[in-house]
Order: C-alpha cells, then sequence, then structure tokens
C-alpha cells in the first residue's frame, strides 16, 4: 500500500494542533487524515524529541517528517513491500526465465502464504525494475477534417417488437477527433451491410467525409489482422475506394490507436442508452441521432473544454470532403457451382445461367447488390444478368435452358404447338388432338412425349405416323410411339400408299344380300335337293375351254 503524501505546511499543522494539547482524534477530523497517520507522525517526533512543551521544531525536523509519509526511498515502506522483499529472487526467476505474467506470480505467491493486491505487486517490481511503467504519450492533434475514428461498442438488449425476445443492441460510433462531435447508429448486427449503411449515415449526419478512416479489427472489414500490413475485405475495400477514403486499421487490442472513439462508448452506453425507453430498433436510431445533437454536441468536453457542436460547425465542416447522394449501394461476390438444370444458388434464390456458355459442375463467379445479380464466366466474360431475387425466388430464362427442356419448363401449349409444326403439318395436328382447347398438366406431358419422338424417330417417321394415326382417329401417344417402335419406322414410310384399312371399316352394305328377282319357293326347292350341289361343283372343275377336267 502507498500513503498520502503531506507537504511542509500540513506537517506544521500536525505539530501545532499536537502541541496545542489536541487530542490524535481531534486532530484527525480537523485534518482530514486518519488517526493512524497522526499517530504515526505523533511518535516521530516524540523520536525525533519534539515535545509539546518544548521548542519549535526546526527545517530539518520538518523535512524529517515530511517524508514520513511518503512512497519512495526514504520513506516508510508498506507492508506489502515489505511481505515481497524475501521472495524478490524468485519473482525475477518468474519474470526472467519462466515468463510469467504478474497474475500467475500472485497465484504462486498466495500458495506459499504471502497474499497482497494485485496493484502492491506491480509497484514492487516496478520499484525493483524488473518491469517498465508503460509511457503513456498524448498523440499529437490532427487537423481540421482529417480523420474520423470508428467503433463498435455493445449498449444492451432491447426487445423485437415482432417476435418479442431481446436482441442484443451494437452501437457504431464515428467521432471526429478535432471537434469530437459525434454520430452513434444502433445495430443488431456487424455485417458488411451494416457497417456501410452506418458510415453512409454518418457521412450525411457530418455532411460531409474525412480524408482518414481509423477502424476496429472487425470481420467484416478486416479479413487478415496483422500490425504492420493488415488486409481488408474485397467489399469494404471496393467501399473505402468508392468513397476515397484511406483506411488506417487500429492495432489487435490497443485502445489507444483510436483513443478518442475508445472512451465514447462507455459515454454512450450511460448517458443515452441506460434508463431510457426504445419501441425499436428504428426508434433507437431516431432517438440516438437526437441525443447527438442535443446531448453530445452540446456538452462542454472535458478535454477540449468546448463544446463538440460548435467546434464542428465554426473549424471542421469546412475542411471535410463533399459527400455526394446517393448512399453506396454495396456489391458483394462470391464463386459459386452450375447445377444441373443450369441454375446457379445466390442467397437462397436460383439463377439460370446460358447453357452454350458454361457447363453443369463449372464455377461461375457472382457479383450481387439488392437490384442485380451478375453472372461472370471466366474468359467469356459477364454471360448473364439478373433481377435481384427474394429467398426462395427463382428467375429462368427459358432461352438458357436446352431446347428439349424449354417446353417443359415453361408448360406453355403454344411452345408445344410451335414445336410441333417444325417437325411437320401433321405432328401439329396430332399435338392439337391431344392437347385441346384446355389442357391439363396430363395433356401436356402427352405434348412433351410427342416432341421426344420427333428427336428420337426423326421428323420424317413421326409426320407420317401421325398422319396414319389421325387418319384412324387414334389419338394416344403411347400407341403412336408402338407404331414406330413396332418396325414402322422411317424406312417403311418411304413411298406412300393406300391408307390400310381400320377394324370394321368396311359398309355395312358389304353384308347384306340381294333377294330381288328370286322365287322363294324354287330357293327353298334347290335348298332341299342334295343333288344340285355336286353337279354345280363338278361344272365348276371343269375346264371352260376343252371341257377336260382340271
Amino acid at each position: 500500500m502507498t500513503y498520502r503524501e503531506f507537504y511542509n505546511v500540513q506537517v506544521k499543522e500536525f505539530l501545532r494542533y499536537w502541541r496545542m494539547g489536541c487530542s490524535q482524534r481531534r486532530i484527525a477530523a480537523s485534518l482530514g487524515v486518519s488517526r493512524g497517520t497522526v499517530a504515526r507522525y505523533v511518535k516521530a517526533a516524540r523520536e525525533m524529541g519534539i515535545n509539546p512543551g518544548g521548542p519549535e521544531p526546526t527545517d530539518e525536523e520538518l523535512k524529517e517528517l515530511q517524508v514520513l509519509n511518503r512512497s519512495g526511498p526514504g520513506s516508510i515502506r508498506a507492508p506489502a513491500q515489505e511481505l515481497l522483499k524475501p521472495h524478490l529472487g524468485q519473482i525475477k526467476n518468474w519474470l526472467k526465465r519462466d515468463q510469467l505474467t504478474l497474475v500467475r506470480i500472485g497465484e504462486l505467491l498466495e500458495g506459499r502464504g504471502v497474499n497482497v493486491a494485485y496493484t502492491s505487486l506491480r509497484r514492487f517490481v516496478r520499484a525493483q525494475g524488473l518491469i517498465a511503467a508503460p509511457a503513456t504519450v498524448r498523440l499529437a492533434q490532427r487537423p481540421p477534417g482529417q480523420a474520423a475514428e470508428m467503433d463498435y461498442g455493445r449498449l444492451g438488449r432491447i426487445a423485437d417488437p415482432d417476435t418479442g425476445r431481446q436482441r442484443t443492441v451494437w452501437a457504431l460510433v464515428v467521432v471526429l477527433p478535432f471537434s469530437r462531435h459525434m454520430f452513434v447508429w444502433p445495430t443488431h448486427t456487424q455485417t458488411l451491410d451494416d457497417a456501410v449503411e452506418g458510415l453512409e449515415r454518418a457521412w450525411e449526419f457530418f455532411g460531409g467525409m474525412p480524408r482518414h478512416l481509423v477502424i476496429d479489427n472487425f470481420p467484416a472489414a478486416v479479413a487478415g489482422v496483422d500490425r504492420y500490413r493488415p488486409r481488408l475485405t474485397e467489399g469494404f475495400m471496393a467501399y473505402t475506394g468508392h468513397r476515397g477514403l484511406i483506411v488506417d486499421p487500429a492495432r489487435p487490442a490497443r485502445g489507444q490507436d483510436k483513443p478518442v472513439v475508445e472512451r465514447s462508448i462507455p459515454y454512450v452506453r450511460n448517458r443515452f442508452f441506460r434508463g431510457a425507453q426504445f419501441l425499436s430498433l428504428r426508434d433507437l436510431r431516431r432517438q440516438a441521432q437526437t441525443w447527438c445533437f442535443a446531448v453530445a454536441g452540446q456538452r462542454v468536453h472535458g478535454t477540449t473544454r468546448r463544446r463538440p457542436f460548435d467546434v464542428f460547425v465554426a473549424e471542421e465542416r469546412p475542411c471535410l470532403r463533399k459527400w455526394e447522394w446517393p448512399r453506396y449501394e454495396i456489391t458483394k461476390s462470391r464463386t459459386v457451382k452450375v447445377q444441373p438444370d443450369y441454375h446457379i444458388q445466390c442467397e437462397y434464390a436460383l439463377y439460370s445461367v446460358p447453357r452454350e456458355l458454361v457447363n453443369p459442375g463449372d464455377r461461375v463467379r457472382v457479383e450481387y447488390d439488392s437490384r442485380l445479380v451478375r453472372i461472370w464466366g471466366g474468359r467469356s466474360g459477364l454471360i448473364k444478368v439478373h433481377h435481384r431475387q427474394p429467398k426462395g425466388g427463382r428467375s429462368s430464362d427459358p432461352d438458357d435452358l436446352p431446347s428439349e427442356l424449354q417446353p417443359y419448363v415453361q408448360r406453355d401449349p403454344a411452345l408445344i404447338r410451335q414445336q410441333a409444326l417444325e417437325l411437320g403439318e401433321n405432328v401439329a395436328d396430332y399435338a392439337d388432338a391431344l392437347l385441346g382447347d384446355e389442357p391439363t398438366w396430363t395433356m401436356l406431358r402427352s405434348g412433351y412425349r410427342l416432341i421426344k419422338l420427333g428427336q428420337r424417330f426423326g421428323d420424317k417417321a413421326l409426320e407420317k405416323a401421325c398422319r396414319i394415326a389421325l387418319a384412324v382417329e387414334l389419338v394416344d401417344v403411347k400407341r403412336l410411339e408402338k407404331i414406330l417402335v413396332r418396325g414402322l419406322g422411317e424406312e417403311s414410310f418411304d413411298e406412300p400408299g393406300p391408307v390400310p384399312p381400320g377394324n370394321f371399316s368396311r359398309p355395312g352394305s358389304a353384308f347384306a344380300i340381294d333377294c330381288s328377282g328370286v322365287d322363294p319357293e324354287e330357293e327353298e326347292k334347290e335348298a332341299e335337293d342334295p343333288e344340285t350341289e355336286p353337279e354345280r361343283e363338278a361344272d365348276e372343275d371343269r375346264d371352260p375351254e376343252n371341257g377336260a377336267d382340271r
């Protein structure tokens, strides 16, 4: 422990009260010190020969008493220092040889029965020269409008009005170090979209942009954390390049690289968020912007002793670079694989790609924003542009798909009729007979199969088969396929011939018996005479020219 340091005038007051006969309790209450301190001075004064009824203490005696309560060489050692001194050698070995931290050294000392506070241990090793005290350096003041510091800080939790559950709220805080004017943008996440939106809102709030931007190492902006060569993400680099910002990432876990915004996070949390009521994130953002003007901008800053908003308007805003409307539209990019159905998936939505330029399994690059999706095919360059679809949506161009899949995908009867007409007029008529006036999904499947028959057996064979089927009113695509499969292929229809009759195609008159001019009695007699039929058969067997038997 350390003691409060007293000056020469205060030591004289101790002695004056004591020599006047005041009690130690009275002296402690009058001078605002503890009775132990008074007792320590009284004891030292008696040892030096100073008594209440004796002469006044000399200047030399006062100087000796003055160092009594002072830390450092020549002062009385605190009890913790006396406890640690016997273990000085061991502490040196732990620090230099084993490279242990002071926290771990304190734990080891506690195991040996030496119970000291961490701060006392730190003061002891610094007094012994084992570790150097950190140097505190005040950074040079940046010129107005040259830089801004950005950082994320956790504010707390608010209720989501849609779900009712509590959600964590973060604050994106942007501070201009010269004027100390700040902007606060509450958000639930720290994605690239949130960061860019918050920065765009900040430049709109300030009415301009600085030249340099000091940021924290949040993952949406910094892909590779390095104190000498940090690597920015592609999306954040595109944004800063568009706005002409020079990004300076702070070192990991080094708040002194952005001290102004680092100290602003607790101020925002304690003075704005805690104890306030917010209906939603939108209401929180609205109140934060008002608070930045009315409270944070109008306070007298503890360092500059000036109002941040007044300094900003008078000196810093004229030095900011112009911020141009509209707000920046962030563009993301990724590499995806082409699926067997000639579609790619991006942000849980499907987009078609041209079959002539890519094949299933190929990888393409996708760049997308809130409005458009651009697909790049390597050496082919930009191959397709779609309008952005919501999650679960789909954007399919029929021209991107193979021709045999287009009718199936679109489910359009007109497209089936058009492709059937390209195969032949009889095929088109057969398709009309299959589909009817209001085709159902079952009828459409029959139309798809008809088109595939042309691809399988050829246009000529299908045209002639459809002509035959239409002649006998055979409107069944499965039976039409059997005609082609059972040898009635393309070579069977090379020469046109008469249409073969179908079942029961002869008229009914072919089966009628003409009874005109025949006597019914003679007909009955011929039927009863058994000799008539053999003689007729014999006459039929005789040769009509020479009468000889055949």
